[in-house]
């Protein structure tokens, strides 16, 4: 027989059964395998979802040999996936390193950072618009410790380079560019504003007509909860921030 063991409690019931069993007289062999958790259905979705979106937006530019296949290429080769090794024949050619196939969900989710961050920096994709839930796809898999870390890092107050940086992006609620960096209201004291870092890239149509609505900022907040897979506001700014800080 074969258990897979996913958290505490069904280990303390399979070796309490197994313990009754020893008890009675039964033999047992017992072998350990960790099992690594294989990527989500959703993320293998998000992935192909950005290369296609890249592939119609090089398309439109005139590369028309850019299928998403060949994106997905082009993305190993600029992210230093692809290795050139040497044949039995003498020839070179290349290989990929890790494939999407085989990436696991840690790996699946990383990959999906490193493309998301090439596009914000790449010239010939700087107008590539990425509809929000794929550009916040990142939020998929935060864990508990990473918000952990946000919360305790100490942030700066003042950011000139990061309010540049969520200037270039796109809205946060529909994903058009040339956007206005607005400062989340939630927690400011009485005119005041929050922290650099305590900030989303809002376009002029969504910005004054629905953050500044009567509904305000907490209707605004709500509408894009599932672009950040419900992340507290707080804590998506916060993990954000140390993104760019750490992959810009």
């Amino acid at each position: 027989m074969q258990y897979l063991i996913h958290n505490r409690a069904e280990a303390a019931n399979i070796f309490n059964y197994f313990y009754s069993q020893i008890k009675e007289n039964s033999i047992y062999s017992l072998e350990f395998e960790e099992l690594k958790r294989s990527k989500t259905y959703r993320q293998v979705k998000y992935i192909w979802a950005v290369f296609k979106v890249v592939s119609d937006y090089l398309v439109d530019l005139g590369n028309d040999d850019f299928e998403p296949e060949t994106v997905k290429d082009w993305f190993y080769e600029r992210l230093g996936l692809v290795e050139q090794l040497t044949g039995p024949d003498g020839k070179v050619f290349n290989r990929h390193k890790v494939s999407i196939s085989s990436m696991n969900v840690l790996q699946a989710s990383d990959f999906i950072s490193r493309v998301l961050i090439l596009i914000d920096n790449d010239e010939v994709l700087k107008n590539c618009v990425l509809p929000p839930c794929l550009r916040y796809c990142w939020t998929l898999h935060v864990t508990s410790r990473q918000i952990d870390y946000a919360f305790k890092a100490k942030l700066p107050e003042k950011s000139p380079e990061y309010l540049a940086h969520q200037a270039g992006l796109s809205c946060i609620r529909c994903g058009r560019h040339g956007v206005q960096v607005h400062h989340v209201k939630e927690g400011a004291a009485l005119g005041k504003k929050n922290d650099d870092w305590f900030t989303i890239p809002v376009c002029p149509d969504c910005h004054v007509p629905y953050l500044h609505s009567s509904a305000g900022e907490p209707k605004f907040l709500q509408e894009i909860a599932p672009v950040i897979n419900n992340l507290e506001i707080e804590a998506f700014c916060r993990l954000a921030y140390i993104r760019w800080l750490k992959k810009y």
